[in-house]
Order: C-alpha cells, then structure tokens, then sequence
C-alpha cells in the first residue's frame, strides 16, 4: 500500500478491534466478523429500508490473494445467501 514511496509502513489491521469499534461516521469503519454477524449487523443498519445493492470489499491493501479469493468465495456463498 506504501510500496514506492516515503509513507510509513502502517500498523497491522487489529481484527478482535474491528469486531467491537462502533462507526462513527458513514464512511470511517468496516464491518469484520463471520458471514452470520455481518448480515445481522446489515440488517440491522438498514433496517427496513428499501436496499437494492451493498458492497463489500473483500482484501485490504497487502493480503495474499489466495485469501482474497477465499473471502471472495465466502461473500458469494455463504454471506449473500444470508442477506436475500
């Protein structure tokens, strides 16, 4: 993500601190945890309004591929499946 410039190498993503730091803003957080807590947490931010699309992001800057195509597959089959 800093490869080729002066930027400082940023810290290591804390997963057990992404599970349990509430948003603060629209836009300053990301969701972490198993399909079963992401859909519940989607359901419950949307509530009943009327949502046609939601996006997910499956890799952070720096992760090996394979487990990008593995969280790939996870949102496909077994999170999707969850939030129809």
């Amino acid at each position: 993500m800093v490869q080729g410039t002066d930027a400082p190498v940023p810290k290591p993503v804390d997963p057990e601190k992404l599970r349990t730091r509430e948003p603060r803003t629209p836009l300053d957080h990301f969701f972490y945890g198993t399909p079963s807590e992401i859909a519940r947490r989607v359901r419950d931010k949307v509530g009943d309004a009327p949502v046609d699309t939601v996006y997910f992001w499956a890799s952070i800057g720096g992760m090996p591929e394979k487990a990008v195509a593995r969280h790939i597959q996870t949102v496909c089959t077994r999170l999707a499946p969850l939030l129809k």
